[in-house]
C-alpha cells in the first residue's frame, strides 16, 4: 500500500511540474530594434574582447535572456526596475552590424556555432585519455586552438533602472565545457557614456 501511495505521489509531482513548465512563458524574439543605449552598452563590452590579435571573433547574432538572481550584489539587484527585469528575461533581440561596426566580429547563428563548439571541445580528448585512449600533445594543442577559433561571445538582454541611468547585462565567451568565462555586470551612464562600474556575478571554466 505504501508503495502504491508513493507511486501516486510521484505521478502527481511530475504532473504538477509539467503543468508549471507548460505555463512558463518562453523567451521570444522581439520585433523592436535595439535602442541607442542598448547598442552603446553592447559596444563597450565588445571593445573589451576586440583586442584579440588572432582575427575576428564569433558573436551570437541574437541576445540571450537575462536571469536576475537573489545572490546578486544589492547594488545590482536593487538598481533594476522590476518591469525592465521581467522584460529582459523574456525578450530577445537580433544583433546586427550596428553593434559590431568597425569592430572585428563575425555574426553567427548561436545554435549552429554551439554545435561546432561541442564537436571540437577539448574535453572530448580529455575524456578519451581518461578512458585509456591515446591523445598526443599535438592533438590536444590543435584542439585547444580550434576551440578558441570556434568560440562564441554572447550578450544578454539588458535590464535598466527607472531613470535609465543604470543597467545590468550578462555576457560570456564560450569555447567548450571547460573553456570559457563570463559575468553579469552593472553599468552606469556617466557624463553621457555607459561605463561598467561593478560585477554582479562572475564565472570561469
Amino acid at each position: 500500500m505504501r508503495i502504491l501511495q508513493f507511486i501516486i505521489m510521484l505521478s502527481l509531482c511530475a504532473a504538477l511540474a509539467k503543468g508549471q513548465n507548460a505555463t512558463a512563458p518562453e523567451p521570444r524574439l522581439s520585433g523592436e530594434t535595439l535602442t541607442t543605449d542598448q547598442i552603446a552598452i553592447y559596444r563597450v563590452i565588445l571593445k573589451e574582447y576586440a583586442n584579440d590579435p588572432e582575427g575576428a571573433l564569433n558573436l551570437a547574432n541574437r541576445t540571450e535572456p537575462l536571469h536576475m538572481d537573489s545572490s546578486f550584489k544589492p547594488a545590482c539587484s536593487t538598481a533594476i526596475d522590476p518591469v525592465s527585469g521581467k522584460k529582459a528575461a523574456l525578450d530577445l533581440h537580433q544583433i546586427g552590424p550596428e553593434v559590431t561596426q568597425n569592430l572585428k566580429f563575425k555574426l553567427v547563428d548561436p545554435g549552429k556555432q554551439q554545435r561546432l563548439i561541442d564537436q571540437g571541445d577539448p574535453q572530448n580528448l580529455v575524456r578519451r585519455g581518461i578512458n585509456g585512449g591515446e591523445v598526443s600533445d599535438k592533438e590536444l594543442g590543435d584542439s585547444v586552438k580550434q576551440a578558441f577559433a570556434h568560440g562564441m561571445i554572447w550578450l544578454s538582454e539588458i535590464a535598466f533602472d527607472k531613470q535609465h541611468h543604470k543597467a545590468v547585462v550578462s555576457f560570456a565567451f564560450v569555447c567548450g565545457g571547460l573553456c570559457g568565462n563570463g559575468k553579469i555586470a552593472l553599468f552606469e551612464l556617466i557624463n553621457g557614456k555607459w561605463k561598467e562600474i561593478d560585477t554582479c556575478q562572475e564565472w570561469v571554466s
